[in-house]
């Protein structure tokens, strides 16, 4: 799978159960679209700046995809577009 974008929506902190909640979406260049629900720590997110939020969401996500079993297995691999290599602002809005 070559992640092409990443997207992230919806994101909201539920104070009563003490939770941030995001939507993140990979793009692929088949044109396929992969999305995770992400859950994190209010607390210990709102210790860190917004882009570090951002990318702490991303984090959560590919640690779920890594637990799918075709990537688990090693019949498939992640990789991501050159563009995206270390440019924070290669993820999308």
């Amino acid at each position: 799978m070559k992640i092409v974008e990443i997207e992230m929506s919806q994101q909201h902190t539920d104070p009563s159960v003490g939770v941030s909640v995001a939507q993140v979406t990979f793009h692929t260049d088949q044109n396929n679209q992969t999305h995770f629900t992400c859950l994190l720590k209010a607390d210990a997110l709102a210790e860190h700046p917004a882009q570090s939020q951002r990318l702490m969401f991303v984090h959560d996500a590919l640690r779920q995809l890594r637990r799918m079993p075709e990537f688990r297995s090693g019949r498939e691999v992640i990789t991501f577009a050159k563009r995206m290599i270390g440019a924070p602002e290669g993820l999308a809005a």
